[in-house]
């Protein structure tokens, strides 16, 4: 979601701040911001702006997807555990 406006932006920030103890932000799904077709609509700059920064600050650990299919599987055995935060308008759900 759009940086400093969005439920899903807070919650990746809270998991980056480390107010979620043992939690690691690997995957961001935005399929809004990450087409193409949005790019002349509000948020799309400040969304990729933010990519930049958290993949940089993050030595590119963190992810960017289009759509949940184009999540890995994960491959270390299960050893990993994942938990998907889905976050969206109220009135869209």
């Amino acid at each position: 979601g759009c940086p400093l406006k969005s439920m899903g932006w807070y919650h990746a920030m809270q998991i980056l701040d480390g107010r979620i103890p043992g939690a690691q932000l690997r995957h961001v799904v935005e399929p809004w911001y990450m087409d193409t077709r949005s790019k002349d609509f509000p948020g799309y700059q400040e969304f990729h702006t933010w990519r930049q920064q958290e993949q940089d600050k993050n030595s590119k650990e963190i992810s960017f997807h289009s759509n949940v299919t184009d999540v890995p599987v994960k491959t270390n055995e299960g050893k990993e555990l994942r938990l998907c935060i889905i976050s969206a308008r109220t009135s869209d759900n």
